[in-house]
């Protein structure tokens, strides 16, 4: 098994036994696999009281410390309980290779996420919804497309058609990273060891562009941004070669339908790359369930971390989750 420099996994987590307010370190099991996670409560947290859950979803590359779990800590106290969580493969969670992006097995994680906060005395499960942000975005409406327990589902900075987003723009030709994959799958299976590459391998243009930009932002808050007390980003962003090919399987857009009468809000800034994604999404709403809210003068990653951006989502975010989850 080989991993990135000081990237291996720890599993020496201490588990929260009685959950209390604030952060509580907690796991689940997903298809047999142990995933770690915060589940983060209100300040008054009283656990004889049935709140409403919500369940967070990390956009690629990312683990629970980082924008899934700022904006956790950020809600609950307006009366929620939220999990961040590790996605097999990701952080402090099980499975191999390491850094599989595999928007599916993501999903299956997010239903497992689900149940196991249905379990819990303290949640409300007829109340109950999704946040995912970016490329969580695309897995978190997914998800709620064909889990009904989800009663509604919000995104920030949304990818939802990923086919479309790299075919269209890449630096690498769509043929070309297939079959590499596909070569890389192969070394996996005969050596045992995988491949990893840059998070953003492939999309990257020669020439300056605005989805330069976004990988420039990318690069700084995932590689350069150092550590924010528990709320932290990591030394790089890696991705298993061999799971490329998966990465761009999904296309949301004509899921949205079977949402049904259950609302969905994609909050988006009004400068990202990836804003235009969010607006082509909520077309395919069914009609009076989908918003579109935009945060002025925002990138894409100025939502993951820049406070007055992320405060006014925040706000968005409560007032919709009220609405929806009651």
């Amino acid at each position: 098994m080989q991993f990135p420099p000081s990237h291996e996994p720890q599993f020496g987590i201490t588990y929260s036994e009685k959950l209390k307010p604030g952060r509580n370190p907690v796991w689940f099991v997903s298809e047999g696999l142990k995933l770690a996670g915060n589940l983060f409560t209100p300040s008054d947290f009283d656990e004889s009281h049935k709140y409403p859950a919500i369940v967070t979803v990390n956009p690629a590359g990312a683990i629970k410390e980082q924008s899934a779990g700022f904006y956790s800590y950020k809600i609950r106290d307006a009366g929620f309980i939220l999990l961040a969580f590790d996605n097999r493969t990701w952080g402090e969670s099980e499975g191999w290779p390491r850094y599989r992006e595999d928007p599916f097995m993501k999903v299956e994680d997010t239903k497992n996420a689900l149940t196991f906060m249905s379990c819990l005395n303290c949640i409300d499960e007829e109340r109950m919804a999704i946040l995912g942000i970016c490329s969580g975005a695309g897995y978190a409406a997914y998800t709620a497309c064909f889990d009904a327990r989800a009663k509604s589902v919000a995104t920030v900075s949304g990818i939802f058609d990923f086919a479309g987003w790299i075919a269209t723009d890449s630096a690498i030709p769509f043929d070309e990273m297939l079959k590499r994959s596909a070569q890389a799958r192969k070394k996996t299976y005969l050596t045992g060891k995988s491949d990893y590459v840059q998070g953003w391998w492939g999309e990257t243009q020669d020439d300056y562009t605005q989805r330069n930009q976004l990988w420039d932002q990318l690069t700084q808050y995932y590689c350069e941004g150092g550590d924010r007390n528990w709320y932290k980003v990591t030394s790089g962003d890696y991705r298993a070669m061999e799971c490329v090919d998966n990465r761009y399987m999904m296309n949301v857009n004509p899921m949205l339908k079977y949402l049904g009468t259950r609302k969905i809000l994609a909050i988006r800034g009004e400068d990202a790359a990836t804003g235009p994604m969010s607006d082509e999404a909520i077309r395919f709403a069914n009609e009076g369930c989908g918003e579109l809210f935009h945060i002025p003068g925002a990138t894409h990653t100025d939502m993951y971390h820049i406070e007055d951006k992320v405060n006014m989502t925040v706000k968005k975010l409560i007032s919709f989750y009220n609405e929806t989850l009651g």
